[in-house]
């Protein structure tokens, strides 16, 4: 009952957010330079965000067979757009380790096994946003050194937090506990031996670089989905600043826990894009455009993953009555 209210009271303030974004700005000449979009730059666009949701796909998939899931690439894609379009409905994303839930239902991968991937997989991300976000704050912040200083030293402190997070992550002990607690609490059961083996096989020699990598790829290509969606209202910003921009308000999505981080990004990327003096109404419109082509994307991807995740998990019946 609790986690209902929690989900509501996230909901209505991300309505608030964006009904305060409507009558704080003038949307309805925001919609009117959307009209007048150059459509191929936004078909780009709209290509661009299904791309990044394949490369999402590709780093679970590395993820999986990593720890030793033969799974098949197409079982990783379908549970991947699934887990996350239930993840952007949930407050904080809480939803996400859902696509685990979906792997096993088209393969014999027990969810204990994967759900610590799903873990690693956020961390990883959050460890990115922190980062680029910090950096890019130090570059565009005041010349005054005293702030550059302090923004240094909390840059430090966050890389010496994220690390102990890190760390702790990786602590048997300390997984075995949290573990243990989330048992009491919850119906389905964790297998706390198959979860830590899991967090284990993704230390291998060179991996978490390349998952670092990976997921800074990702995030570029998000950020240059943002850049051709303005592009396309006829404002340019650097890739790079795009880039940075997504990677700050998107980790402000997530800190504010609102479903899809709705509201509370968008807000933040339209206040920060104003800050380089673009033109309200074409800004506004390119961020709906970014945002909205991203959630259309996703919809197409999931509807389209439905058939085949009943098809595939039929099979799996028939094959284990057989």
């Amino acid at each position: 009952m609790k986690h209902r209210a929690f989900s509501i009271i996230t909901y209505f303030i991300s309505f608030f957010i964006l009904i305060f974004l409507f009558f704080f700005f003038d949307v309805s000449k925001a919609l009117i330079v959307i009209g007048s979009a150059d459509l191929i730059i936004v078909l780009y666009a709209f290509l661009l965000s299904g791309f990044v949701l394949f490369l999402k796909a590709y780093r679970w998939h590395t993820l999986l067979l990593n720890s030793g899931y033969k799974v098949r690439a197409s079982y990783s894609c379908v549970s991947m757009f699934l887990g996350l379009f239930v993840s952007t409905l949930t407050p904080g994303r809480v939803g996400e380790p859902v696509r685990s839930y979906f792997l096993k239902k088209m393969s014999s991968d027990r969810m204990s096994g994967t759900v610590p991937l799903v873990v690693i997989e956020r961390a990883a991300d959050i460890i990115l946003l922190v980062v680029v976000s910090i950096a890019g704050t130090l570059a565009f912040i005041s010349e005054s050194d005293t702030a550059r200083l302090h923004l240094f030293e909390i840059f430090l402190i966050v890389l010496f937090v994220v690390f102990c997070i890190v760390f702790t992550l990786l602590n048997k002990k300390f997984i075995f506990f949290i573990i243990k607690k989330a048992n009491n609490l919850f119906s389905r059961k964790i297998n706390p031996n198959l979860f830590y083996s899991a967090i284990s096989k993704t230390k291998t020699k060179g991996f978490p670089g390349k998952l670092m990598l990976a997921t800074a790829v990702i995030w570029f290509f998000e950020g240059l989905a943002l850049y051709i969606s303005l592009l396309s209202v006829g404002l340019f910003l650097s890739p790079l600043i795009c880039f940075i921009l997504v990677s700050i308000s998107f980790l402000i999505g997530a800190v504010t826990f609102l479903p899809g981080g709705l509201g509370s990004l968008d807000a933040a990327l339209i206040f920060m894009i104003s800050s380089f003096g673009l033109e309200i109404n074409a800004l506004i419109a390119g961020v709906i455009i970014y945002r909205a082509l991203s959630y259309v994307a996703l919809g197409i991807l999931s509807a389209g993953s439905m058939p085949f995740l009943d098809k595939w998990s039929a099979s799996k019946k028939q094959t284990i009555q057989s």
